[in-house]
């Protein structure tokens, strides 16, 4: 199993607080900021929003491509 899957006490797909951060990661970062979609997949990346928001479970390339 992945270091990075989905933890019991992480959000769930509508949680309030897990869709307003995956916004701003779309809107502010991939789009405003012109960063590269594949962001999402990367180690750094997700070490770095474990920090900011443990209970964030980081949406998939695929996921964020789906729903935006």
């Amino acid at each position: 199993m992945s270091q990075f899957s989905k933890s019991p006490d992480s959000y769930n797909a509508t949680n309030m607080m897990q869709k307003q951060l995956e916004n701003a990661i779309v809107n502010e970062l991939i789009i405003s900021g012109n960063i590269p979609l594949s962001v999402v997949e990367t180690t750094w990346f997700r070490n770095f929003m474990k920090v900011v928001h443990p209970k964030f479970a980081m949406p998939s390339r695929t996921k964020v491509i789906n729903s935006y």
